[in-house]
């Protein structure tokens, strides 16, 4: 510093240095701002604000979500990589001797997606037919789309891919098509638009349609097989409609069975070509030849099964045919002579007997010409044998002067007639051929017996003898009589003969008579047995009963002796015994036809019962039942029987008071 004054010599004097100069700040520092839209292709502008002093330049930092975007000036152009992110700018203001003051605006709203100025303009080209390809036109987008999208519709539902070309398909038939298309670039907003719809879709037609044709052997029985030919495009399926002279037959198949309604007419088939999204394409075949009856391809095979005697069925088999008749004659034959009816069994006559049998049989079937062929012969016919002979019987005290009497019991089936021979030891008597025999003194002393002969046409004789009497004693004998009394309510046998209850009570009732004092009367066996334990040790009384029960079933015979000085005489008789009446219950089928086989079933029989059988009354069957009181038995409805005839069968056990029965119905 220095200092003066007037008259005085000027005096200076140097500070000591305090450092160096520092530089200066802004008063008021600059405020960032952003001017503009935030949208791709738009531009933003960096505000300053004022400062103080006023800066002589500014710097410009831009951001994207923090991220340096753009350059070192005050305007940033928004690019696609913006999109969705805020802007930022930072200014820095600047000054000679100033220290910069800096300030960052406040962020932007998130940068949107442009827009096209001028969107697709979506257009269809090409038919709508099925098979078509239909393509998709845009028009033209500012800026230029960098690709685009698209979505096929038929009538409002999605149909293709998305591509620019559509082949439509069978199933878009009848409907409108339209396309919607989308134009994209990058970091644009999508604009799209929706197409007018076209007509709707038409059905294609076949370049070349069906040949129809047939195939096989216009035969009953046989098959015939429909010709398409080829088409173009191939068919999916095909219907087929049949016509036999004209008029509709079988089904909707490719093959027809050749009825026996066909025979004469001929055939033609309709064959129709499909597929979808294609009019339906149909050609008719040429008729065939009238259809020809068919032929059996295995014909009948005639035999024959059963015993060839009389009284039983004969029963035609015929084998197996092919294809299977409908029905079969038949026509027996005895020696070549035509015997019997149309049905599929015999009945063997007594005419029949050593002639052989022979069937023809006849295959029919609608259609088809009949096959034949013929058994071979059966054995001679033999003479049948009674189920039941004749049981021989005398009744009658054997002493001079007095008849016996003879029985044959009940032959099964009934005989055309019975005989008799009355023996004398084992001699004929001659002349005796009748049911009664007078005894003579010249059969004193012999014991008498009877055969019985059952004769039947066509059946072998039956024969039977009986037991033999006592010895025949002189007049003088001791006459003897003796008798089973049973209840009326008892019931017989299916042959006639008495029965009892078990565990009921009957009598046996018996008279002697003779000369003398000295007259003995005496059972033997189980009669004498049944005396003893009713007289004890006391002499049998001449006339007298006694009351019996018994429990054992079946037949029981009593045979009582009287002696005296003047002879011996003998008598017998039986008593069979059974169980309770009772009513059987008979099964057989409702219905059957003349010569059928049908099976019967009884229960309610006892365990091991005899049993007979009768059809209509007469055709008989004998046996016993099984442990459980049932019988199963397979009987041939008569061949002779009429339509609408009512068989009843009926079941016996051993008494006619246990039985049962049930009717069949000829049809």
């Amino acid at each position: 510093m220095t200092a003066s004054h007037a008259g005085y010599a000027d005096g200076s004097e140097t500070s000591p240095a305090r450092g160096p100069v520092m530089r200066g700040t802004f008063l008021a520092g600059p405020t960032a701002s952003i001017v503009g839209t935030p949208v791709v292709g738009a531009t933003l502008t960096a505000g300053t604000g004022t400062t103080s002093p006023a800066a002589t330049s500014y710097e410009y930092a831009w951001r994207a979500d923090g991220d340096a975007v753009g350059g070192d000036t005050a305007t940033l152009v928004m690019s696609p990589a913006m999109v969705g992110k805020a802007i930022t700018v930072t200014v820095t203001a600047q000054r000679d001797g100033y220290v910069d003051a800096t300030d960052e605006s406040d962020p932007t709203d998130e940068v949107a997606r442009a827009t096209f100025s001028t969107g697709p303009t979506a257009s269809i080209v090409g038919t709508p037919v099925v098979g078509a390809t239909l393509s998709a036109g845009t028009g033209t987008t500012s800026p230029a789309a960098t690709s685009f999208g698209y979505a096929w519709k038929a009538d409002g539902d999605p149909v293709g891919d998305a591509a620019g070309t559509l082949t439509v398909s069978p199933a878009m038939a009848g409907k409108a098509i339209t396309v919607t298309v989308t134009a994209q670039r990058d970091r644009y907003v999508d604009a799209t638009d929706e197409s007018d719809p076209t007509d709707e879709v038409a059905r294609a037609t076949f370049v070349t349609g069906p040949t129809a044709s047939i195939t096989g052997t216009a035969r009953v029985g046989e098959t015939l097989t429909a010709g398409t030919g080829t088409t173009s495009p191939a068919a999916t399926s095909y219907e087929y409609a049949w016509r036999a002279d004209g008029d509709a037959v079988g089904g909707d198949t490719a093959t027809l069975v050749v009825t026996s309604a066909m025979v004469d007419k001929a055939i033609t088939v309709t064959v129709t070509a499909q597929r979808d999204g294609y009019v339906d394409a149909s050609d008719e075949s040429d008729p065939t030849s009238g259809v020809a009856r068919g032929t059996f391809s295995t014909g009948p095979t005639a035999s024959i099964t059963g015993t060839a005697r009389v009284g039983e069925t004969l029963t035609a088999g015929t084998g197996t045919t092919s294809p299977a008749a409908t029905s079969y004659e038949y026509a027996w034959r005895a020696d070549g002579d035509a015997v019997g009816g149309d049905t599929a069994t015999l009945d063997v006559s007594p005419a029949m007997v050593d002639k052989t049998i022979t069937v023809t049989v006849t295959a029919q079937r609608d259609g088809y010409v009949n096959a034949t062929d013929e058994s071979a012969p059966t054995a001679p016919v033999e003479r049948a044998t009674f189920a039941t002979g004749p049981i021989a019987r005398i009744d009658g005290t054997a002493r001079v002067g007095q008849v016996l009497s003879a029985s044959a019991g009940t032959p099964i089936p009934a005989p055309d007639s019975l005989g008799y021979r009355w023996y004398a030891g084992d001699d004929v008597i001659v002349g005796a051929t009748g049911p009664r025999l007078t005894l003579t003194a010249a059969h004193v002393g012999r014991r008498v017996s009877v055969e019985a002969t059952a004769t039947r046409a066509g059946f072998v004789d039956a024969v039977a003898r009986s037991a033999a009497t006592g010895a025949v004693t002189p007049d003088s004998a001791p006459g003897l009589s003796l008798r089973v009394r049973v209840p009326r309510s008892a019931g017989k046998t299916p042959d006639g003969s008495p029965t009892a209850l078990s565990r009921s009570r009957f009598t046996i009732a018996w008279v002697a008579s003779g000369h003398g004092d000295d007259l003995v009367v005496r059972g033997t066996g189980a009669l004498d047995e049944l005396l003893r334990k009713r007289f004890g040790v006391a002499p049998v009384p001449a006339r007298g009963q006694i009351a019996v029960r018994l429990t054992r079933l079946g037949l029981h015979r009593f045979q009582l002796i009287a002696t005296s000085s003047s002879g011996t005489t003998s008598a017998a008789d039986a008593i069979t015994v059974v169980r309770p009446p009772t009513r059987l219950t008979v099964q057989a089928p409702r219905y059957a036809k003349p010569g059928a086989r049908i099976r019967v079933r009884a229960q309610g029989l006892g365990r091991g019962e005899q049993f007979l059988i009768r059809v209509a009354g007469s055709h008989a069957i004998t046996g016993r039942a099984n442990r459980d009181g049932v019988v199963v038995r397979r009987l041939v409805v008569p061949a002779r029987a009429t339509p609408q005839q009512h068989l009843r069968i009926t079941v016996f056990g051993r008494t006619d008071r246990r039985k049962g029965s049930t009717v069949v119905v000829v049809r």
